[in-house]
């Protein structure tokens, strides 16, 4: 389905779940860099049983999703305001990796109101300054110099675990990095890259979940220890075998953290 405002087109689907639950309304998924909804395809059913409704979407810029006006933190927040409203959502539980798991991060600390519970893998609330032009020069830079087609590729090769799950989804996510904009990828690169959520973490009151994968050097362990440490009360798990994207590397073990969260809530 499409939201679309002001010459924005924003993609999303709902899932209906099997569970009523008085705290929260939908478990929001949202994807990682480049990708699109279909990285959560391992999610949708485990989290179907244990909610109300599931939800994911593609960020401006990915997928279906188109961003007229570009991208940045503001429009992340802005569009995901946007989507709890016009799908009368009043409580989230936030699912972000990597990107998505920024992305949660800046909603949160905005409209603390709407969120129940976030669960944060593979993701980071800062880098270190020094190093955010070279995570760009990497990752968007690479990708001028290469072409999208040639980067999803070389991006896949060295973010997915040899899981047979990883195997199994690769080419969808081929699909989407290969067809996103190069002007999109390197706006949203360089929003996500340049955030500083670091010293707000404390504001943040509702659980939280870190999770990541033990192989993740893209986001190392000191990342997700970081937001750990900072938000009262965060619970940190790691995920066997699982690398940058532990959801698709490994589903049982994510999916057995994320459902197991979700009755702690």
């Amino acid at each position: 389905m499409f939201l679309q405002r002001n010459g924005e087109q924003l993609y999303y689907e709902v899932h209906e779940g099997q569970k009523q639950n008085e705290r929260f309304d939908a478990v929001l998924l949202l994807h990682s860099l480049g990708v699109d909804h279909r990285l959560w395809n391992y999610q949708i059913e485990a989290c179907q049983q244990h909610a109300p409704k599931v939800v994911t979407v593609d960020a401006r810029g990915h997928g279906q999703s188109k961003p007229y006006s570009g991208v940045d933190t503001e429009k992340w927040t802005n569009d995901i305001k946007t989507l709890c409203d016009e799908l009368s959502l009043h409580k989230v539980v936030i699912c972000g990796i990597s990107m998505g798991g920024v992305q949660a991060l800046g909603f949160a600390l905005k409209h603390p109101d709407y969120v129940a519970a976030l669960i944060l893998a593979d993701s980071f609330s800062k880098i270190d300054p020094a190093q955010v032009e070279t995570k760009i020069s990497m990752t968007a830079g690479v990708a001028k110099e290469q072409g999208m087609k040639r980067y999803a590729d070389s991006y896949l090769d060295n973010t997915l675990s040899d899981s047979p799950t990883a195997a199994k989804i690769r080419h969808e996510l081929y699909e989407a990095i290969s067809s996103i904009s190069l002007e999109a990828y390197h706006q949203s690169a360089r929003a996500c890259f340049s955030v500083d959520y670091e010293e707000q973490l404390m504001r943040i009151k509702v659980p939280v979940l870190v999770i990541i994968g033990e192989q993740d050097l893209k986001t190392p362990l000191e990342m997700s220890e970081a937001i750990q440490q900072r938000i009262p009360n965060a619970l940190l798990v790691t995920v066997p075998n699982g690398m940058h994207l532990s959801n698709v590397d490994n589903p049982a073990v994510f999916n057995k953290y994320i459902v197991g969260f979700l009755k702690l809530i």
